[in-house]
């Protein structure tokens, strides 16, 4: 028997995903950017423009509105980039921080709150004697703080003047741009180009130890650093994870011969993607009607998980590295166009007379049943008609059988020659 598939015209979709953050990320300013850097491998996204001046600070609000601070004025976004409101400030600025659910904003001559329903500006308190001029505002176990890089100052929320000084801190390694604080550290960023390269640092106030989180060579300016737990970033950067397009249409195949199917095009991996090949059954719930997978677009038709004339649908998928399986978790998991692809069932037919005998010069009609995908074209023989072809719409069908006259007696001989349907065929 000869097999062959049949290839039909299929319309290729393409599953395109977005992802919200997955890992811990520290906000900041750019060249007029606001820019989010992963602190688990230090990779950079752009989120949408931010035009800033001399020493901007920003705060990312858990709803996703980001205030930009600067000078007198303080501009709020959505979470899109657009400007939803404004802000003015008595006294110039230096820095502000989201601590217990209160915005409060750092000036030369003391501590002011912002209200976030119709940012109202009031001041809280003038400072104490004694603390520095340049504040940099964070707020870590439930203490809100101010540093300028050399020494350290608990904030009295409620009486700013009766602020007080905590202890020295070990040299930044720069001027401080920004400063935020998570999990008991505050991180910050530093810049003085060429002296001291961009670059966030983490700062240990129990054991008054720094840390090296990431070097930031190309983004040497990075401005008013805020940094969010893992799960409660309310931004997201374009996902650049891309499992291709497979070039194919809808592929046919025949009895149980294996599928080597064409490889996607243009996948684009991150570093700890991996890109795998699935058989599936349900475009809607991808990941939970997974026949089949394999590194590559190759598989063989399994009886015991696969049946013919089911279409499944070859998907490529990348996503993170999970133990040499993708992580479905992963919230750049993404999927290539599907190809139908299924296995068609082997024409057969099969020969019934309702007389075993017949004279010459008469006919009898003998039903045909054939099994396949309609319509079928059968080639048969006889002794004197030599080979036939007939055509039948359906499972059952009949051939009409006359020999001449002065046919030889004994047993006639009806043999299939070949047989196929709309996809497959035997000889």
């Amino acid at each position: 028997m000869n097999y062959k598939y049949v290839l039909s015209l299929f319309l290729l979709l393409f599953f395109c995903r977005h992802s919200s953050l997955h890992a811990q990320f520290a906000y900041g300013l750019y060249q007029g950017n606001l820019m989010a850097v992963d602190l688990s491998d230090c990779s950079v996204c752009t989120l949408f423009p931010i035009p800033h001046g001399g020493s901007p600070d920003i705060t990312v609000l858990p709803d996703g509105r980001v205030i930009w601070v600067e000078l007198s004025q303080g501009v709020v976004y959505n979470a899109q980039g657009v400007i939803v409101n404004g802000f003015s400030c008595p006294h110039v600025m230096q820095s502000a921080c989201l601590h217990n659910g209160v915005y409060y904003i750092a000036t030369v001559m003391g501590l002011y709150t912002l209200n976030l329903t119709n940012y109202a500006v009031t001041f809280v308190g003038s400072w104490p004697g004694g603390i520095h001029t340049q504040h940099y505002l964070y707020s870590i176990n439930g203490n809100l703080y101010s540093t300028n890089g050399g020494s350290i100052w608990e904030v009295n929320v409620s009486n700013p003047s009766q602020s007080t000084y905590q202890q020295n801190i070990t040299p930044p390694t720069g001027p401080i741009r920004g400063a935020s604080g998570l999990n008991g550290l505050m991180y910050y960023s530093v810049y003085f180009p060429p002296t001291f390269p961009g670059a966030l640092w983490s700062y240990n106030p129990a054991t008054n130890t720094k840390t090296l989180v990431c070097s930031l060579p190309n983004a040497s300016s990075f401005w008013g650093v805020d940094v969010l737990p893992a799960l409660n970033n309310p931004l997201s950067c374009p996902c650049v994870t891309s499992a291709g397009a497979i070039p194919s249409p809808a592929i046919n195949l025949c009895g149980t011969i294996p599928l080597n199917g064409p490889s996607t095009l243009n996948p684009v991996l991150e570093n700890d993607d991996i890109l795998r090949y699935f058989l599936v059954t349900n475009l809607s719930n991808i990941t939970n009607s997974i026949v089949a997978v394999s590194p590559t677009p190759n598989f063989n038709f399994d009886p015991a998980t696969m049946s013919q004339n089911t279409t499944y649908y070859l998907v490529a998928g990348a996503g993170d590295n999970l133990n040499g399986n993708i992580n479905f978790a992963d919230t750049c998991l993404n999927f290539s166009n599907p190809i139908p692809v299924t296995w068609r069932p082997l024409p057969e037919v099969s020969f019934a007379a309702p007389s075993p005998e017949i004279c010459t010069g008469s006919c009898v009609d003998i039903t045909i049943n054939l099994s396949g995908n309609p319509p079928f074209s059968l080639t048969y023989s006889t002794p004197f008609s030599g080979n036939q072809v007939q055509t039948f719409t359906s499972n059952t069908g009949q051939l009409t059988l006359c020999p001449p006259s002065g046919s030889p007696p004994g047993n006639i001989q009806v043999q299939a020659v070949s047989i196929s349907d709309s996809f497959c065929s035997c000889q």
